[in-house]
């Protein structure tokens, strides 16, 4: 499987995490030659190519692509895959308290997935909830 090149630069990875330091446990991992945004265990953010996308599901979802946001997909094995993260407004790009609110919800968002699973199969860290 071949992802197209999400490398990102250290400069913008670099801003991220300037505007995310009053979000508390925020962590920026390497992954697959992007970033994930890590709280608690729990990815809620990625960092692909340059541009940020938070986790939002179901309202907040059909509310961020109605605002024009894009979702998150790739190909692989000649299919289209698509994961449940939105691009962040550019507005939210220079706006900690903006981008800080946004990544919560995506957070929380997060944790309500990693709830619906089995028990053996969760992976938040965090108290319950």
């Amino acid at each position: 499987m071949a992802f197209p090149s999400m490398k990102n630069s250290p400069t913008l990875v670099a801003h991220i995490a300037d505007l995310l330091a009053g979000l508390d446990g925020v962590a920026i991992r390497p992954m697959f030659g992007g970033h994930g945004l890590f709280r608690e265990g729990l990815m809620f953010g990625c960092l692909a190519a340059d541009v940020l996308y938070v986790r939002a599901d179901g309202e907040r979802a059909a509310r961020l692509k109605g605002e024009g946001s894009s979702g998150f997909t790739f190909e692989m094995r000649g299919r289209e895959m698509t994961m449940p993260y939105w691009t962040v407004p550019d507005s939210a790009m220079d706006d900690a308290d903006a981008l800080v609110a946004m990544c919560r919800d995506a957070f929380g968002d997060a944790v309500a997935a990693d709830q619906a699973k089995p028990k053996g199969k969760r992976k938040h860290t965090g108290p319950a909830g």
